[in-house]
């Protein structure tokens, strides 16, 4: 089970989720966010973190080229697509690795699971606005959407309902921002530490 903890806005707080179990680590490149962090110190986190830190850059319909530029500046390791961006704009993204992030509404909307075959895909809850809603979504499509591939699941997920989710769902990872923050931008510590050991006590198989 993967973990990432994402809307990371300060080393202190890089550091003890890595130090925690997280695999991943996202940063927020989109102004309209209130996580919003520049490169400048992204790449100032990133310098400090230990080695095994995968860190993830968040983009919402950016240039290709604007996206590959930011990527190699901080050192980032993963893309992730979280707005309207296009099947044929991410098959010409040249990055080795790519989360592309979908809501789900419909059992329609899980077609849009194969017009991303290079990518990991991440399921988000549908909302207005870019950067996820903090809200469950429709967990008996995420629970579809992971039968076909892969997938990450976002949005609503806490330390006390991220085990049954896993359960219920079966997903690849899960994504956390706001279910382990302080205030918006500033993790809880005790909240990342709990959460981190609640996905990995759910993948355990029950004896």
């Amino acid at each position: 089970m993967k973990v990432k903890i994402c809307g990371i806005t300060n080393l202190s707080d890089a550091v003890f989720a890595v130090e925690n179990g997280a695999d991943l680590l996202g940063y927020i490149f989109h102004i309209g966010s209130p996580r919003y962090v520049t490169p400048a110190k992204v790449r100032e986190i990133i310098m400090k973190l230990p080695s095994e830190a995968k860190n993830v850059g968040v983009f919402v319909n950016e240039p290709n080229e604007d996206m590959l530029e930011i990527a190699l500046f901080c050192r980032l390791h993963v893309l992730q697509l979280h707005g309207a961006e296009s099947p044929d704009q991410v098959a010409d993204l040249r990055f080795d690795n790519v989360i592309k992030a979908v809501s789900l509404e419909t059992t329609v909307d899980l077609e849009k699971l194969s017009q991303f075959p290079g990518c990991t895909m991440m399921i988000d809850t549908p909302g207005d606005t870019y950067g996820g809603t903090g809200k469950l979504g429709d967990l008996d499509l995420a629970r579809q959407a992971a039968e076909v591939r892969p997938v990450f699941l976002a949005g609503g997920l806490n330390s006390g309902n991220v085990a049954d989710v896993i359960r219920t769902v079966k997903p690849y990872g899960v994504d956390v921002s706001s279910g382990v923050e302080e205030s918006k931008g500033i993790k809880n510590h005790t909240k990342v530490k709990n959460f981190i050991a609640s996905a990995r006590g759910a993948a355990v198989p029950a004896n």
